[in-house]
């Protein structure tokens, strides 16, 4: 053993050097993100070095850029003097972090950039731009906000207008099979609601990007099931929790936990019984949600739990375990879902809270 941290320690400063070069340039011609090595050169960085993600991304050849401004090929004129103050910084030895639009060899595209300088010893100065493309996700965001508005506004306005005809024809007409028609129509027209509504819930946890904060899940867990006794009168629920349960999910767990309850209430008798218990494990919170009703439709939980495309959700009804996931996975935790002696279970594993912290 102490032969070896000789040889350790004896290796010369040369060898490391080439080694750290060697692991660097591996990752500079790999990396799927355009990377730029310039020189500032008076106020312009002058290309030194691109990698081939940076061919790929932005469409312009190395031996075509090299020796030149990057200002010149990827900056707008209308960001001219955006760049100007990150290459300032650069200068200065700050680091760079933005959401910036660029010129590549196709139109312009979003980018997030991360600027880092540095130095050779040589009284020169130098750094690295990163850019990776979130063209995509951003504009995928925009779809969804759009599509979001027009089911929460448009929908369901719609089927309002829809329910209180249905309600009125009930009331009118003396046809028993025009009445069993209408309430049927009044039925599915609330499903179409409810579908609106879980929607407009998801878009909002996904819009949500305050930190997580630090909540009771005990607390939050008794706040849901005393909001639902009234609505669900035969159901039975049997709660076995600890006197408090911080987590770092934020208010966002009651929607989470609202969702797992709603399921287990509607989709069986209503006189379900559903318990609830949560332990404080070594690094983390476990709550479970168990019914005895019939259980989470096969093509719903292998869609959320497993490896089911999402297309073969029916209509709406899955969003709700939707919403669940994305909460307790945006903390940092996990879901899961588990069916045996005719109970189901959902188990939400959470991140315990620091409490020392707040």
């Amino acid at each position: 053993m102490v032969g070896a941290v000789r040889r350790e320690t004896a290796e010369p400063t040369t060898a490391r050097l080439h080694t750290e070069r060697d692991r660097f340039d591996h990752l500079f011609d790999l990396i799927d993100d355009a990377v730029i090595e310039f020189e500032i050169v008076g106020i312009e960085p002058v290309v030194r070095a691109v990698n081939p993600g940076f061919e790929t991304v932005f469409g312009y050849d190395a031996n075509e850029v090299r020796g030149e401004s990057l200002n010149d090929f990827i900056v707008p004129p209308d960001a001219d003097g955006e760049a100007v103050d990150f290459d300032q910084r650069t200068a200065d030895g700050k680091a760079n972090h933005a959401i910036v639009t660029r010129q590549t060899a196709w139109g312009r595209r979003e980018f997030l950039y991360r600027g880092i300088p540095y130095s050779r010893g040589d009284g020169r100065r130098y750094g690295f731009s990163i850019y990776s493309d979130i063209t995509g996700q951003r504009r995928a965001r925009e779809h969804l906000q759009v599509l979001q508005r027009v089911l929460r506004h448009n929908l369901r306005n719609e089927m309002n207008v829809v329910l209180g005809m249905a309600e009125e024809i009930r009331e009118a007409t003396g046809d028993p099979r025009v009445d069993h028609a209408a309430g049927r129509i009044a039925d599915h027209t609330e499903t179409l609601l409810r579908v609106s509504e879980k929607a407009r819930t998801a878009a909002a946890v996904l819009d949500d990007r305050r930190p997580d904060e630090v909540v009771d899940a005990t607390a939050t867990v008794r706040a849901v099931v005393e909001s639902r006794r009234n609505r669900y009168p035969a159901a039975m629920f049997d709660l076995d929790l600890p006197p408090s349960l911080p987590v770092s999910v934020g208010p966002k767990l009651a929607q989470a936990l609202a969702n797992v309850v709603e399921n287990a209430l509607e989709h069986t008798s209503e006189d379900v019984t559903v318990r609830i218990d949560a332990e404080r494990r070594e690094n983390d919170a476990t709550v479970r949600v168990s019914d005895d009703g019939d259980g989470i439709p096969e093509i719903e939980w292998a869609a959320v739990f497993g490896d089911e495309d999402i297309t073969q959700l029916s209509h709406g009804s899955g969003l709700g375990l939707w919403v669940v996931k994305w909460v307790v996975e945006s903390a940092g935790g996990r879901v899961d879902y588990d069916r045996r002696d005719g109970w189901s279970t959902v188990r939400l594993t959470l991140p315990l809270a620091d409490v020392s912290r707040n």
